[in-house]
């Protein structure tokens, strides 16, 4: 091994044993060196350079090298400051007096060992020197005889510290791609900065459509460690060997803190920006906008109660939980900003809630909700006081949406129905429909309403003929007996229209009606009038007039 390969402190050891292994003691005490022993040992550490880290096809123009390096005045330096004729040449020689004082003795001693001291030194700048010097002039000769334009340049070999990760390319089969989160970090590879590295994996989860598998490698900048890019290959290739230099790497893993949806996730709505929400318990989870595979935990908010339901209107999400509703909001999963206690009103049944335009509507204990940007609103306060409203049982509610109309489909122990509430013009009514259903989807592209039944989905309203409805008016209390005599009905009398007459409670009269011609009534009077039409014809207006002067002034 060369010597300068032992490092500096190994190498002044070995330095000083050489010259103390040829440094023999006269009998007068003098000390001598033997000078041709050393310039041979120095000679021999120059060859041990030249094998070591010279090509054998370079190692005779090395040694012409090296034979221009001079180290005899070194070497005759030390001899001749060992030998005695140089220190009796000194002024401070110990003479025969100053031996008996003792103290020339100790001064002496102790200048000879700071010369030592200061040779030593000499020595250790001397050997540093002597790599540089072989170095200067290998290259100095090289270029002289043209020799480094036939030699590849000098690589220098630097050592580092690397981790790696790889992660899957799937293929989704509509002309994207998707990539999984990284896999766990591998275990530190120290190497040099051009080695070639081989990467193996193991078999792909099946059922994903993998495609490919792509690998990060460690990189530390001014900016701080990244995984970048190192290399991507086909899902077959599952062990490649290849090298990348750090300056070629690619971009940084993009999926470092993606993970699964969690396995409890439920309740998922689409929000604008590509972005998914879902929840569980009492946390709300966002997807990485437009990859809905991926649901980063840095994504997630908490509310203070277990999450029932979740809606949206236009940027804001609406959670609506045991406690009330809260609203969340923002146009990226990863700032996203939740305003608490926007009502107190709790939904009560997850299956009640449907978007409307604008709002979010839903089955609270008082009735149906609607969520909307400038809060909520109790919108069926007009309809139901709350003791009729638990008669329905509002948990049961499962809600859909269609032509601007809310149906609630509800059942309770003895019996169940579907309202329908219109809400532009807040009108309440019921329709029967044979079993109230588990599900209901409102299909905007064909404007269908689907019920699910059991196994069957069906097309609610679709039939081509019409169904019978049925509409009663409110009590008319007059301020006296008075009866009417004349009935008209605006209508386009495609299906016969039957008019039902109650005074005072009590059915006196019902009559079917074909036409626009006024019928007349029979003579009867009472304080409260109520009309109920029943028909599968669409009609506009009934009018009852109580002469026929009034019927010719109407």
């Amino acid at each position: 091994m060369a010597l300068y390969a032992l490092g500096k402190v190994a190498a002044i050891a070995a330095i000083k044993a050489a010259v103390t292994a040829r440094t023999s003691t006269l009998s007068d005490g003098s000390k001598m060196i033997d000078e041709g022993s050393l310039k041979q040992w120095l000679a021999d550490q120059g060859n041990a350079v030249i094998a070591s880290d010279v090509l054998a096809a370079n190692q005779s123009a090395a040694v012409g090298v090296l034979n221009t390096i001079d180290a005899n005045p070194d070497c005759e330096a030390l001899v001749n400051f060992v030998e005695r004729s140089n220190w009796e040449t000194r002024s401070d020689w110990p003479t025969s007096q100053s031996l008996s004082q003792g103290q020339g003795l100790v001064s002496s001693v102790y200048q000879t060992i700071i010369d030592m001291e200061n040779a030593v030194k000499g020595i250790e700048q001397a050997y540093e020197g002597i790599y540089g010097q072989i170095e200067t002039v290998i290259n100095k000769t090289a270029d002289a005889i043209g020799l480094s334009a036939k030699l590849p340049p000098t690589a220098q070999r630097t050592l580092e510290t690397r981790y790696l990760v790889y992660t899957y390319i799937t293929d989704l089969r509509n002309g994207t791609r998707g990539e999984s989160a990284p896999s766990p970090v591998s275990l530190p590879i120290t190497c040099s900065a051009n080695a070639l590295e081989t990467v193996t994996i193991g078999a792909e989860p099946v059922g994903r459509n993998i495609a490919g598998w792509r690998v990060y490698r460690s990189n530390t900048s001014t900016q701080g460690a990244e995984f970048q890019l190192e290399g991507e290959f086909d899902i077959v290739n599952k062990s490649v060997t290849f090298s990348q230099p750090a300056s070629n790497l690619g971009e940084v893993c993009p999926t470092t803190l993606w993970i699964e949806p969690p396995a409890n996730l439920r309740g998922l709505v689409n929000m604008p920006n590509g972005i998914m929400a879902g929840f569980f318990d009492n946390t709300v989870c966002f997807s990485e906008p437009f990859v809905p595979y991926a649901w980063p935990l840095g994504y997630q908010l908490t509310v203070p109660h277990p999450i029932v339901a979740l809606g949206t209107f236009g940027q804001t999400l609406v959670v609506m939980h045991q406690g009330g509703v809260d609203y969340i909001s923002g146009s990226d999963s990863a700032s996203m900003s939740i305003q608490k206690d926007v009502s107190k009103q709790a939904c009560v049944s997850f299956k009640s809630v449907v978007s409307v335009e604008g709002g979010v509507m839903y089955s609270s204990p008082d009735g149906l909700c609607l969520a909307t940007g400038q809060g909520v609103d109790l919108i069926t306060k007009n309809s139901f006081m709350r003791p009729e409203w638990q008669t329905i049982n509002p948990a049961s509610i499962i809600g859909g949406y269609a032509e601007q109309t809310y149906f609630g489909g509800w059942k309770n122990a003895f019996s169940g129905g579907v309202f329908m509430l219109h809400l532009p013009t807040m009108k309440l009514t019921t329709i029967d429909v044979s079993g109230v259903g588990s599900a209901v989807f409102s299909d905007t592209a064909t404007d269908t309403l689907y019920l699910v039944q059991g196994t069957s989905v069906l097309a609610l309203f679709k039939g081509a003929d019409r169904r019978v409805g049925t509409w009663r008016s409110k009590i008319a209390v007059m301020p006296k007996h008075l009866s009417y005599a004349w009935l008209t009905v605006e209508s386009d009398f495609e299906h016969p229209i039957t008019v039902h007459w109650f005074i005072d409670g009590v059915l006196v009269y019902t009559i079917p009606i074909t036409s626009r011609t006024p019928v007349r009534l029979p003579a009867r009077r009472g304080l409260e009038h109520e009309i109920e039409v029943t028909t599968k014809a669409r009609w506009n207006c009934i009018t009852l007039a109580s002469s026929t002067q009034e019927l010719q002034a109407i």
